[in-house]
């Protein structure tokens, strides 16, 4: 899974900070609120300084509302307010931003001091309708964009730290040709891809370079595109060919674009080598405006050919897209001897192309003959918002073999099994086994021994995202029934059974001792948080959040007064937000945490 917070490897978090009001029943809980694309139903806040706003009202005069929930102690809220204010500047005749507070702690007394040292001249106030209940799921900042007609139409979690981001945004939803509600289901508006410093590449040298030899019924051009990166003139051994320019570069393209004509039964063929992060940074064959395929990973000279069904005239493309983060291998694609194939050479390219086994659906489950599936007694579905339809499972020894199928529409090409454990993943095509495919996931293991009490592995790619949940034995499972439960604040542990109904044999809870060491994938670091009072006792129930420089997430002290946790190698931001009655500390210290990791303490005193 290619997370793009790092702070959701693990768990997200919903902040039921405020108590519901607006949208909520009469036990408490939300009844059907309001998601992305529904109307917004009505509410009404007042501000630090004693004004108030309804939502309805502001929209009679304004194009739209940004909604954004937040918190003082939040080092990403801050880092996006001064470009927030920036474009409201040059907006606020358009759009009004609503910045409320879901930390009840945050009084009008603190939000008056905060707005005048940030100069934010938006309305700023309190979460007083649980709005942070409802829309608040991985980490605050979280917007919420409220267009003219009242309807969600995006939202968004972390930090925007870039004006760019926002004046995109307000251009999206305001104006006079916006006349009927859009919605974004991947958030904010994005950027344009970058653009490039590499001077287009002139086009009779990409010709005689890129096309097969004594080919001539090809046009080959530079794209129409001011954010392409051009194809450039590259020597891979004794091979003459085209590189894609856009290496170290995220959010860009390098393309480069055909045209011809063929015949039904034809077949556009081209030899290509990829070295990119496998399943994300992707080389396309576009034809028209469809994807017709796409490669990604470590692979060497191929070569791959597309048959048209019908004569016409066509227009195809050849482009490296990287994504918004990482790379992985030379970053770099390369392309040779594009050709239109005929005959018993398309045959010939065909039966020499990777076939690979596909079923109705893609499904994830564990192999492992001792595997037992197990089934978490919960109604309100609270795991799944997690978990998604994962299986959970307990499978003893070191292994889960991870046994999966995918279905008609997926490519193994592009489509990675992972590893949470390890940030491991690789490629189905690698993985093929008979009707389907099977992955070694490493990192079961007992909290006896390491402190994991559970692992999760499974399928990623742009149709699927599916997993299996494992654990070592059953009191592994009942750590993670009574650690979820503890952090999703409820009364007791989630009950479990075996899939075929037989009860668990222990409720023993599997518990990690002082002296276990934890082992750490590549990558990450282990930090731990330890929390005592003025004699060296431990203190239990200290909410700390843990922030990068996307979003915040908080976590609790266990009985043993300590928070800790295996993330990403970083110098997390960190900030006591709670300690528990009877006690006392200054909630405006901030720690930053060692990206190696370690032990850090903090001394939390009995009230005086």
């Amino acid at each position: 899974m290619k997370s793009r917070s790092l702070l959701a490897l693990l768990l997200a978090l919903c902040l039921c900070l405020a108590p519901v009001s607006a949208y909520a029943a009469e036990d408490g809980q939300a009844a059907n609120p309001p998601k992305l694309g529904d109307e917004m139903p009505d509410f009404s806040f007042t501000t630090f300084d004693g004004n108030e706003y309804t939502l309805s009202e502001v929209l009679k005069d304004k194009q739209m509302v940004l909604l954004n929930l937040w918190a003082t102690w939040c080092g990403p809220c801050e880092a996006e307010f001064p470009y927030m204010e920036q474009a409201y500047e040059q907006y606020k005749d358009s759009v009004e931003i609503f910045a409320l507070s879901v930390e009840p702690e945050d009084t009008d007394e603190v939000l008056a001091e905060y707005v005048d040292g940030h100069g934010m001249t938006f309305p700023v106030g309190r979460d007083e309708n649980g709005l942070g209940d409802i829309f608040v799921g991985e980490g605050i900042p979280t917007s919420v964009v409220i267009d003219r007609f009242g309807v969600i139409c995006a939202i968004e979690v972390g930090s925007q730290t870039a004006l760019e981001n926002f004046t995109l945004l307000f251009d999206t939803f305001t104006g006079e040709e916006y006349t009927a509600s859009t919605v974004l289901d991947d958030g904010f508006p994005k950027p344009p891809p970058a653009t490039p410093t590499v001077e287009p590449t002139d086009e009779a040298e990409l010709t005689e370079v890129l096309l097969a030899e004594g080919v001539s019924e090809i046009t080959v051009t530079n794209p129409d595109d001011e954010y392409n990166w051009p194809m450039t003139v590259a020597e891979d051994g004794d091979r003459s060919c085209l590189a894609s320019s856009n290496a170290g570069t995220n959010n860009s393209n390098s393309a480069v674009a055909l045209q011809f004509s063929a015949k039904a039964g034809d077949a556009l063929a081209f030899d290509y080598k990829v070295s990119t992060e496998s399943g994300y940074d992707l080389l396309s064959l576009v034809v028209g405006e469809d994807s017709v395929k796409t490669f990604s990973g470590e692979k060497d000279w191929s070569t791959y050919a597309y048959v048209f069904e019908q004569d016409g005239d066509y227009t195809a493309k050849l482009n490296f897209n990287k994504d918004e983060m990482e790379a992985g291998g030379s970053d770099t694609v390369w392309l040779d001897n594009v050709r239109i194939a005929t005959g018993d050479e398309v045959d010939e390219i065909l039966a020499s192309l990777p076939t690979y086994p596909h079923s109705e659906a893609t499904t994830v489950t564990v192999a492992n003959e001792d595997a037992k599936q197990v089934v978490f007694d919960d109604p309100d579905n609270l795991l799944s918002q997690e978990f998604g339809s994962a299986d959970f499972f307990i499978v003893p020894g070191d292994t889960a073999i991870i046994r999966a199928t995918l279905g008609p529409d997926s490519d193994p090409e592009t489509t990675n099994f992972y590893n949470i454990y390890d940030n491991s993943s690789v490629l189905m095509s690698e993985c093929v086994d008979g009707d389907g495919y099977t992955f070694n996931a490493v990192g079961i293991d007992s909290m006896e021994t390491t402190g994991y009490s559970y692992g999760y592995a499974g399928v990623d790619g742009d149709n699927d995202y599916m997993l299996v949940v494992y654990f070592a034995d059953e009191p592994n499972v009942n750590a993670f029934a009574k650690e979820y439960a503890e952090y999703l604040e409820l009364d007791e542990p989630f009950a479990w059974t075996y899939a075929d109904g037989t009860e668990p044999s222990t409720d023993e809870v599997a518990v990690a001792p002082e002296d276990a060491e934890t082992e750490v994938p590549e990558g990450c670091s282990y930090y731990q948080l330890v929390f005592k009072d003025e004699n060296g006792e431990p203190v239990e129930g200290v909410i700390a959040n843990v922030c990068d420089d996307e979003a915040c997430t908080p976590m609790t002290s266990g009985e043993d007064g300590v928070i800790d946790f295996i993330y990403p190698s970083f110098a997390y931001h960190i900030q006591v937000i709670k300690v528990p009655d009877g006690y006392e500390y200054d909630t405006s210290e901030e720690s930053y945490l060692e990206e190696a990791g370690g032990v850090t303490e903090f001394t939390v005193p009995h009230a005086q």
